[in-house]
């Protein structure tokens, strides 16, 4: 499972997994799905074993602070909100 989130922080996600442990000394086999966004998860199938898995993404834009133009500001003095 990954953050709800994770949709309005990245896209274009990479899933990386690196066997760790197989309950045997054969090679470990894995492999995944794309992460389904509406559920914000993914699946890993392959041989029983341990391993781990690292999920990049291409970053998107974020807003952090309005545009002054784009907002109407209201309020007095000290006691001004966005609209």
């Amino acid at each position: 499972m990954l953050p709800k989130y994770i949709s309005k922080l990245a896209k274009d996600f990479t899933i990386h997994l690196t066997p760790m442990k197989s309950k045997s000394y054969a090679p470990m086999y894995l492999e995944t799905e794309d992460i389904n966004l509406e559920t914000c998860s993914f699946v890993v199938k392959g041989t029983p074993g341990i391993f781990s898995w690292v999920v990049y993404g291409t970053r998107q834009l974020l807003e952090v602070e309005p545009e002054k133009k784009n907002v109407n500001l209201c309020g007095d003095g000290p006691y001004k909100y966005i609209k």
